[in-house]
């Protein structure tokens, strides 16, 4: 599957601080999907430890 950046549509290759940004906009508007493991051109390419940061990202939230 091929994703493609958009209005509702973020791709991050890995988790950063920078998220809560991108979290905070979709909150602000019609909501959208933010997808960290995939690259700018819509390739995933996964990401380590996908439990460790899971539970960053929540905490961050």
């Amino acid at each position: 599957m091929k994703f493609i950046e958009n209005e509702c549509c973020e791709l991050k290759i890995m988790l950063t601080k920078d998220i809560k940004k991108e979290i905070i906009a979709f909150a602000n508007t019609n909501g959208g999907k933010i997808y960290i493991g995939v690259d700018d051109d819509g390739n995933v390419i996964g990401i380590d430890n996908p439990d460790n940061n899971l539970q960053a990202l929540t905490g961050t939230i």
